[in-house]
């Protein structure tokens, strides 16, 4: 027997940087049904919306189970990051939340 857990992945923290990023076409947050042992996956864009090169990185999340990649981690003004992050579905018959907190600066010098 199966049992079918409900998946939910979330991000925060770009949003306080608004003056920085802005999102663009990323996946839904809700996963939706999944069979235990198989992986959901998000794809949040995040485009540079500032004058100067800023940097992305993944400050928190909220389960070590959670796998995350920024690419590029530096952004010229007007490029776009691609965070993608992913959580396996376990046996239980509740919602699976599962948080990842993006965070982004200006970056003051080349290669920093």
């Amino acid at each position: 027997m199966f049992l079918w857990g409900f998946l939910s992945l979330t991000s925060t923290g770009w949003a306080q940087t608004t003056d920085l990023l802005a999102e663009r076409e990323s996946s839904p947050a809700d996963v939706g049904m999944l069979e235990p042992g198989t992986t959901g996956s998000r794809t949040v864009r995040l485009e540079n919306v500032s004058d100067g090169p800023v940097r992305v990185g993944i400050k928190s999340k909220s389960c070590g189970c959670l796998s995350t990649s920024v690419e590029p981690e530096v952004l010229a003004p007007g490029a776009v990051a691609v965070v993608t992050f992913s959580a396996p579905a376990a046996v239980q018959t509740d919602v699976q939340v599962y948080t990842v907190t993006i965070v982004a600066s200006r970056v003051d010098k080349p290669g920093v």
